[in-house]
């Protein structure tokens, strides 16, 4: 991925997004708390091309900035997660209740204004995972990236929404 002066990034495994200041082998990033950091790339994603807006505010000769904290949701779509009983459901059945629980938690999300949304989908085959993808791309406005932290160690999705 191709990093820019100006473009706004989110940082992998962590609930912050910020501003690129600078690129080379390290990318300096301008936080939403007003702190500057340096990361490596594969610590980065694209949040969006828009830039960062920070608010100021005038107070006592003195500025101060209006931070707004990202708000991130977190849903766990695993079979053990939801306590299904594989004896007394068809699997078929538990893929369409898991779905239909993310596209509720979507809605919901997006009317809260939720900037991410983890989505756990667990280690398997794969079918959750790309039922998950496929119900995301029906969404214009959801950025969808894998998540590779140690945290979901490849077992979640994050959806990164976009209200501008």
């Amino acid at each position: 991925m191709k990093f820019q002066v100006g473009d706004t990034v989110s940082i992998l495994d962590e609930p912050l997004k910020g501003k690129i200041m600078s690129v080379g082998a390290r990318i300096k990033v301008l936080l939403e708390d007003g702190f500057e950091e340096t990361y490596l790339p594969s610590e980065l994603s694209i949040f969006s091309k828009n830039m960062l807006e920070i608010h100021l505010d005038i107070k006592d000769s003195a500025h101060s900035r209006e931070i707004k904290a990202p708000k991130i949701a977190e849903i766990d779509l695993h079979f053990d997660a939801q306590r299904m009983k594989i004896h007394q459901i068809e699997s078929k059945e538990i893929l369409n209740r898991q779905l239909q629980l993310l596209g509720e938690e979507i809605r919901e999300s997006m009317a809260l204004k939720i900037d991410r949304l983890i989505v756990i989908h667990g280690i398997g085959k794969g079918i959750l995972k790309n039922e998950v993808i496929q119900l995301s791309k029906k969404y214009p406005k959801i950025t969808i990236r894998t998540l590779t932290e140690s945290r979901y160690k490849n077992c979640a999705i994050a959806l990164d929404f976009d209200y501008l």
